[in-house]
This record gives structure tokens, C-alpha cells and sequence, in this order.
């Protein structure tokens, strides 16, 4: 891993609220099969990884997980979810820690029941579980739902050359400013802080 990514994926001290997202230059956060991986590279996913396992706590929504599959990383994982429909097989639930949020519990998976899901309460139950350093994986709502209640302090975007659809989440709409870029193999890496 280059040098310049590992100094860019590390966490500050204290507690953390880190976006992390692929998208094309105009702000679409997918690609032209409605999942994230042509927007993605190697080098790309290598970088997610290392900063996903650095993490206390991932926080994803149902839709992504339904979308991508993606691989349960070493940390705590809350899948969101309000309607449940959630196959116990994908990926994530390899990991013992991961459990889902939702108002009402699912019939096999482990479940924390909370009566609103706001992004408040979210942060709330991590910090109750001791968790400081808490990683925003996505989808689209998710994203809004932390960018509209203000609470993000950090951002990490990999930004591609590539075709994207559907809607467009800018950058400029996260409340934080640009600090820092790595230009990498067709990719701007970049940084933002509050």
C-alpha cells in the first residue's frame, strides 16, 4: 500500500465519524449496474479494506449489503435496516460482531431494537459500546441521512474518471472541507475535514 493512502487512512484521535465512498467526478455513487465496483479499482478496494479494519465501528445499510455483498471486515458492523429482509449467508454475518439495527428484531441474525434510527441515536448506541472511531460505509441514504443531521467529521472519497448513474451526491454538499488529495493509478483520493 503506498505511503501516502496509509498516512491518508489514518484516524485521528478521538472520536470519529468518517465517511468513506467511491464516486465518479460528478458526484454519482454508482455505476452503470447500480452497485459501486466499476466505480472502484484494486488499488481502490485495498485502501477500503485498510481503513475499514482500522475502524471500531462500520455502520452500512440493508440496501448495500443486499447490492454488493461486501466482506465483513474485522471491526463491529450495524447493518440498518427497517424492513429486514436480510440473507443470514451474505458476507457480513461471517463476522461475530455484526448486528443489525432496526425497530423490530430479525428472526435469526442478532439485533439491537431501537425505536428510532436516526443517525443521533445510531452514534449514541456506538458510544454506549464504547466505540470512538466509527466508519459511514453507505449506501446513498445513509450517507444523506449523516450529512442532513451534521454529524460527520471526516470524509475520505475516492473519486473516479468512470461512468457513473443514477443521483448525484456531491462533494461540496458534506459540510467539510478539502484537505488533502493523492493522485494514484486514475484515482483522486481525497480527504475532508469539518
Amino acid at each position: 500500500m503506498n505511503g501516502h493512502l496509509i498516512e491518508l487512512a489514518n484516524w485521528p484521535r478521538g472520536s470519529t465519524v468518517r465517511a468513506i465512498l467511491a464516486q465518479n467526478k460528478i458526484g454519482q455513487l454508482k455505476d452503470l449496474t447500480s452497485s459501486s465496483s466499476q466505480l472502484s479499482s484494486p488499488l481502490d478496494r485495498e485502501f477500503l479494506k485498510l481503513v475499514r479494519n482500522s475502524a471500531d465501528l462500520v455502520i452500512i445499510g440493508a440496501q448495500t449489503i443486499r447490492t454488493e455483498n461486501p466482506p465483513a471486515p474485522n471491526c463491529a458492523v450495524f447493518v440498518l435496516s427497517n424492513s429486514l429482509d436480510l440473507d443470514p449467508n451474505f458476507r457480513i454475518f461471517e463476522n461475530e460482531k455484526t448486528f443489525i439495527l432496526s425497530k423490530l428484531a430479525h428472526p435469526s441474525l442478532k439485533t439491537i431494537v431501537m425505536p428510532e434510527l436516526s443517525p443521533q441515536r445510531i452514534l449514541q448506541q456506538a458510544a454506549e459500546l464504547n466505540y470512538e472511531k466509527v466508519l459511514i460505509e453507505g449506501g446513498g441514504g445513509v450517507f444523506k441521512e449523516f450529512i442532513n443531521a451534521n454529524l460527520l467529521t471526516e470524509a475520505l472519497i475516492s473519486v473516479s474518471s468512470k461512468t457513473g448513474s443514477g443521483e448525484i451526491l456531491h462533494r461540496s454538499k458534506f459540510g467539510l472541507n478539502l484537505m488533502q488529495q493523492v493522485n494514484l493509478a486514475g484515482f483522486n483520493f481525497q480527504r475532508w475535514l469539518k
